[in-house]
């Protein structure tokens, strides 16, 4: 898994994360009030600044918007990364690669 050391490649991969749940979250078309109260626990276990709180609550007013996760996995680290954050299964993510070369 990619670790990301600098403080431009921790917000990077943090703000990519939180788009990818979010996204997930929004793919059956609504977030539950389940989904969003488990999100907000787990993001009340750490100190976001305001700048960050506002980042999370506009990812949640906007629409779904799937290219915006394929373009933060800008980099095969990243892609790995986000793949290994949403718990991705290996046959899938295996499966998904194969179809991507077919189509490109």
């Amino acid at each position: 898994r990619f670790l990301p050391v600098t403080t431009e490649a921790k917000e990077t991969i943090g703000k990519a994360s939180i788009r990818a749940m979010i996204m997930a979250m929004k793919a059956d078309g609504q977030i539950e009030s389940g989904e969003k109260a488990k999100l907000f626990e787990r993001l009340g276990k750490v100190d976001l600044s305001d700048e960050e709180k506002a980042f999370l609550f506009e990812e949640l007013a906007k629409p779904l918007d799937i290219a915006s996760v394929v373009a933060d996995a800008a980099t095969p680290e990243l892609a790995a990364d986000l793949a290994a954050r949403l718990n991705l299964d290996a046959g899938l993510v295996k499966t998904l690669h194969a179809e991507a070369l077919v189509t490109a």
